[in-house]
């Protein structure tokens, strides 16, 4: 009997799996920071554990209904603070915060409307301040309907998200129920829409609101409103050789506007990635005296503009040229008496960066070149009006060369060069370099058509804050050397294994001398497990 229910319950199984097409995925990514302390003549290891997480995905087929969910742990720290030297806390919220599941059905389609509805629940079981039992989190619905015709895509997504509980000092739970709706267009991709040559036509309006309860002496219905933003993308390539891309949004922070502020609005404490003409800025503002703050800037409305030139007309050659313009209006002060605003500010980022990439001797060597050339103009207005002008130049040369050894071994040496000015009108010392100088090598080995393996060797030498100090040049140096390996092994069809290890190695300045000395190892560790059915 008790065979013939464990075989009937194996049956079941096996056929509930032919009827699923799915995942599941696991990830793990760990950290060893060893710093050493030269005066004690002793290392301080740190143990991280930056994310770990099994994540998946069930269809059954035939049905539209899928469901799965990701359950995860992260930030979790061992061993002992390199700064203070106390023994770090593993907390419970590390492992019972981060979770979620969901369940999303798509309806059949109705003459060319296509829908979905979806339901996630994220729940958290840890007071992130106290460390103590206490249940939160959120539910979130999701809906989307979309209609193609021709080449085109109209659709309407919305998303509302309902917290278990209210948030600390907060009496109106309509105010922490947030909605998001989004109204697009997308056409299918390198495909002609209207007339010859435009493609990737791509357009959405986007708000965001809670649903407070409004004051009955000044009911003021955009304090509920967080955000309305917008942008529209397209390409157009129809004259040979040549093309265009475009791209232009905004973003107008509704709410702010009810608040007067004296300074800019600066909500991404941890900073948002700057990124000019595809050139991503972050480690020379971060770095360059009196423009970290820039990364940080919310403001009230913000609208930008970008077009993109690129020529193919010479074999092996592509040209691009990028202008771009980035303004901001970063906050307001009212009057208290008559209202009015007395004073505000701009951020205004504006400028170009100019591409070249050659790639010859039968596609082996590629070597590529980068350019930006642009301004960051602070302006602040009230009974005067003040500018401040900042530049930001970069350059970056590039060469590769990869060599096939045999079919199933290539090397590829690389160099590359990056330097930046950053220039600031109203500093003493009002200018600064960054240079960085990277040679590597990597190596691809396909073992079998199952098993494939890379190796690579880099070497970062970086020269930051390089300045002109009673005519002599200053500023910090910084190596590493980082060696890496990892591997792609597929045993069985549906089944993908990835390992990757790096081991950094930091040098930094001695703070007597400014010689270089050393300060300590990570080692750096991801493994992704994947199995896939159909």
């Amino acid at each position: 009997m008790k065979k013939t229910i464990l075989l009937a319950s194996l049956v079941a199984s096996i056929t509930t799996l032919a009827a699923t097409e799915g995942h599941v995925n696991y990830t793990f990514k760990g950290e060893i920071n060893s710093t050493y302390n030269h005066a004690k003549k002793a290392s301080t290891n740190e143990f991280k554990v930056p994310e770990t997480f099994v994540e998946t995905e069930v269809k059954v087929k035939g049905s539209g209904l899928s469901f799965g969910g990701e359950f995860k742990a992260k930030d979790i720290e061992l061993g002992k603070d390199a700064k203070t030297n106390a023994d770090k806390v593993v907390k419970k919220a590390n492992f019972l915060n981060h979770s979620n599941v969901f369940a999303k059905y798509e309806l059949p389609e109705i003459k060319g409307v296509k829908s979905f509805v979806k339901a996630t629940v994220k729940p958290e079981f840890v007071d992130g301040e106290t460390d103590n039992y206490k249940f939160g989190g959120s539910a979130e619905l999701e809906g989307q309907a979309s209609y193609k015709y021709d080449a085109l895509t109209f659709g309407l997504n919305s998303k509302t998200n309902f917290p278990f509980a209210k948030s600390a000092g907060n009496d109106n739970y309509g105010k922490d129920v947030k909605s998001t709706h989004k109204v697009f267009v997308e056409s299918e991709t390198d495909k002609d829409v209207f007339v010859k040559g435009l493609k990737d036509v791509k357009a959405n309006v986007e708000i965001k609101h809670d649903y407070r309860k409004l004051e009955e002496q000044n009911p003021k219905a955009a304090k509920a409103v967080d955000y309305v933003k917008g942008e529209v993308s397209a390409k157009y390539d129809a004259i040979k050789d040549f093309a265009v891309e475009g791209k232009a949004g905004f973003k107008v922070n509704v709410s702010k506007f009810l608040v007067s502020n004296d300074d800019y609005f600066k909500e991404d404490k941890d900073g948002h990635d700057v990124i000019l003409g595809g050139v991503k800025l972050n480690h020379y503002l971060d770095k360059f005296d009196g423009t970290d703050w820039i990364r940080k800037v919310t403001g009230l409305h913000r609208e930008y503009a970008n077009v993109k030139l690129t020529y193919t007309g010479v074999k092996g050659l592509t040209l691009s040229a990028n202008p771009f313009v980035d303004y901001t209006e970063g906050y307001r002060k009212y009057d208290n008496n008559s209202h009015k605003v007395v004073e505000n500010a701009h951020l205004i980022m504006f400028g170009t960066s100019l591409d070249a990439k050659y790639v010859l001797l039968n596609d082996k060597l590629t070597l590529t070149g980068n350019v930006l050339l642009s301004g960051v103009r602070d302006v602040k207005t009230n009974t005067t009006k003040t500018i401040k002008n900042r530049g930001v130049y970069v350059a970056k040369l590039g060469a590769k060369y990869d060599y096939a050894i045999n079919s199933k071994l290539t090397v590829s040496p690389e160099f590359t060069v990056s330097s930046a000015v950053l220039t600031d009108d109203y500093l003493a010392n009002n200018k600064a370099g960054f240079v960085t100088l990277k040679p590597e090598v990597n190596a691809v080995y396909k073992a079998t058509d199952k098993l494939e393996l890379k190796g690579g060797l880099s070497l970062s030498a970086n020269f930051d804050k390089i300045k002109k100090n009673n005519n002599k040049l200053v500023g910090t140096k910084e190596l590493e050397l980082k060696p890496s390996a990892s591997l792609v092994y597929k045993p069985v069809e549906g089944l993908e294994v990835n390992n990757k290890v790096e081991l950094p190695v930091k040098f930094g300045e001695k703070t007597t001398d400014k010689s270089l000395e050393y300060k300590g190892l990570d080692v750096k560790t991801e493994l992704n497990i994947k199995y896939s059915w159909k």
